[in-house]
């Protein structure tokens, strides 16, 4: 068994990955592929994310990322973090965070992958993309009330939470 150490890429892994999933690859680079997620025919930016799955290899580590491809607007971003905020509060697995300068939102769930065997790697990943598009798909709407219809960050994360 082939284990993960500071010098193994695990780039041709997520690679194979990804095409078993038959995802198609937007972007890629020496340490992360980028797909978009969302439906085919739906033409409402807010519905599509984008989804990094990034390998680094000097320290090891494994990150599912969801970027959302929508900016929140700088009058909406005090509102948007208190809501990223309090769904962070219950979760298990990954966090939600959003860049105060620009509005970029993302999730990312993530682990040191150092001595882990290569077919370990591949179910973490697995279990990874899960947990990020399970969790991406609960918290959208309410970050989509936000944006669109001006809701407040309690009514928000009310409106996810009856689900």
């Amino acid at each position: 068994m082939t284990t993960i150490s500071t010098t193994t890429s695990l780039l041709p892994v997520i690679k194979k990955f990804v095409e078993k999933a038959e995802l198609r690859i937007l972007q890629e680079d020496e340490e992360s592929v980028a797909m978009l997620f969302g439906a085919e025919n739906e033409s409402d930016p807010l519905k599509h994310h984008i989804l990094r799955i990034r390998h680094r290899v000097k320290q090891a580590d494994l990150t599912v990322v969801c970027v959302w491809i929508h900016r929140v607007e700088a009058d909406l971003r005090l509102c948007m973090s208190e809501y990223l905020s309090r769904c962070n509060y219950g979760l298990r697995h990954g966090n939600f965070r959003m860049d105060p300068t620009d509005g970029e939102v993302l999730f990312s769930v993530g682990a040191d992958v150092t001595e882990a065997t290569v077919e370990a790697c591949v179910m973490l990943l697995a279990y990874y993309v899960l947990i990020a598009n399970q969790t991406w798909g609960k918290y959208l709407p309410g970050m989509e009330k936000i944006i669109s219809s001006g809701w407040d960050a309690s009514t928000a994360l009310l409106s996810v939470d009856d689900d």
